[in-house]
């Protein structure tokens, strides 16, 4: 239902000329719990990205790393909360694969990582209006993926329309979309007051 809702608002963007580069992938119902979902190639969860960058810093330190430990996603967690840079670290790394690596031009790498920021930029604003219009919850860093052609995109919506998980009687969910200080340094000062002035826009096409 939610990916047939996203499918109806890429439509009515594109109806006033506007790709807002989103990542819809399908998915059928087979029965009732059960289901087939397209895999999206060449795809990793924000998750995925914050632990890598923690094995890596560790392994940088000549520190061991243990998989399967809590402490790992916990210490990965703190890295989120003070290092912003994560995100835009892997997207230049992207960028810099798809430009050959080590010995690619600075001019080639300049212009694929322009693309990739491009890319996310526009597929931010689109799940962020979206994920805010449809009440998703549950939006954690493992519910939030990204392509290496850096295309942002959510999956995971068991929880809509503001029907949120709590705790103890208290709510889980404290904002209405996710927007982050790491989403953020990916963006130029130029290009932020770009994203806001497209949320805006894609909003009010909604409306």
């Amino acid at each position: 239902l939610v990916l047939q809702l996203l499918r109806v608002m890429n439509m009515l963007w594109e109806q006033e000329g506007l790709d807002m580069q989103m990542m819809l992938y399908d998915c059928i119902s087979t029965g009732d719990e059960r289901g087939l979902l397209q895999v999206v190639p060449e795809a990793t969860t924000v998750g995925s990205i914050l632990l890598e960058a923690t094995d890596k810093k560790k392994k940088a330190a000549g520190k061991a790393v243990n998989s399967g430990s809590i402490f790992r996603k916990l210490s990965s967690a703190m890295k989120a909360l003070g290092d912003f840079t994560v995100i835009h670290s892997w997207i230049k790394k992207q960028a810099l694969d798809a430009a050959g690596g080590e010995r690619a031009q600075p001019e080639d790498v300049e212009a694929e990582e322009e693309k990739r920021v491009q890319n996310f930029m526009i597929s931010t604003a689109a799940y962020c209006v979206a994920s805010y219009v449809l009440g998703l919850g549950d939006r954690h860093n493992d519910n939030l993926m990204m392509t290496t052609s850096a295309h942002y995109f959510h999956i995971d919506f068991g929880h809509i329309l503001g029907n949120f998980k709590s705790k103890y009687g208290v709510k889980r969910e404290r904002a209405p979309f996710v927007f982050t200080h790491a989403m953020r340094e990916v963006m130029t000062d130029d290009q932020f007051e770009q994203f806001v002035d497209l949320c805006c826009d894609i909003y009010n096409h909604l409306r």
